[in-house]
């Protein structure tokens, strides 16, 4: 049997070239920080359908863990630092999220 011969695009080259293709329209970037063991915003807005790259700063002398259950998504946040956390496509609704370190600091996740 004989093969037919193959482009020069192999696989590992495709994958290459899809991965220095510029982010979708859809993505969106958004922040929040833990101050004073609070969410700063409290409550953030974010538009339901869109994948989101969440920053999260902390500007306080210990570390917390930004956690939303419902979005199962947690990240440690090293004091003075900051994360990254990817969200979504998202859904309307809202979602409660809290620092596991310091459960009584709470915020919201809005989407609309």
């Amino acid at each position: 049997m004989r093969r037919r011969p193959t482009s020069g695009l192999g696989l590992g080259a495709l994958l290459l070239l899809l991965a220095t293709l510029p982010a979708a329209a859809q993505d969106r970037e958004a922040s929040l920080t833990f101050r004073n063991h609070a969410f700063d915003p409290p409550e953030l807005s974010l538009p339901a359908g869109a994948r989101i790259k969440l920053t999260v700063k902390n500007a306080d002398a210990t570390p917390a863990e930004f956690e939303c259950t419902e979005l199962r998504r947690e990240k440690v946040v090293p004091a003075k630092g900051q994360g990254i956390v990817y969200l979504g496509p998202l859904k309307a609704g809202s979602y409660e999220c809290f620092d596991d370190f310091h459960p009584e600091t709470r915020g919201k996740i809005i989407v609309k």
